[in-house]
């Protein structure tokens, strides 16, 4: 697994290679598989990234700019339109309808209305972004490649490169 997320103490997804993404229900004891049905058979990308916003609303990013969301814990998929076809490696939603998502080229994606529509916010680096974290809808944080970090202080209007000291690849945060 290459994601995971809980949405409280009970409820929480993971997702990774294989169009892998799995889901619990008890605290991570155990482990089901969402993805089952026609709609996966095709899909075979890996997702890099998923939020579990909630036990109902889930939403995952991968390869190929696939964004998929449910908002009945599972039963039913959607797939997104992120208007692009590369990596998207981690996505993060403040409520269930403002959300964004980082992937490579340094793209940054915005969504307002739970991702019917995803805009993409201008970024002064083409560097691959792996990791973002929203503290409210105005503070975040994005980093990347060759230690690249993004900060913003306006919902994403504008991003400011930060020094990190390092050319090493970012892949997390944790900012609370």
């Amino acid at each position: 697994m290459l994601s995971v997320s809980f949405s409280d103490h009970n409820n929480g997804a993971a997702a990774g290679l294989d169009a892998a993404l799995l889901k619990t229900t008890d605290g991570g004891n155990s482990w089901s598989d969402y993805l089952t049905g026609s709609f996966f058979d095709y899909l075979n990308v890996p997702f890099l990234g998923v939020q579990s916003i909630n036990e109902s609303t889930i939403t995952c990013v991968g390869y190929t700019g696939t964004i998929l969301r449910t908002t009945n814990g599972g039963a039913d998929w959607q797939s997104q339109q992120s208007g692009v076809n590369i990596p998207l490696g981690a996505v993060q939603f403040l409520d269930e309808l403002n959300g964004y998502c980082v992937g490579d080229l340094g793209l940054i994606l915005h969504t307002t209305n739970g991702g019917s529509s995803w805009l993409t916010q201008y970024n002064p680096t083409n560097l691959p972004l792996y990791a973002l974290k929203f503290i409210d809808l105005q503070n975040g944080i994005a980093v990347g490649g060759s230690g690249i970090i993004l900060q913003t202080s306006n919902g994403g209007v504008d991003w400011t490169p930060r020094s990190s000291g390092t050319s090493i690849s970012l892949l997390g945060i944790d900012w609370s």
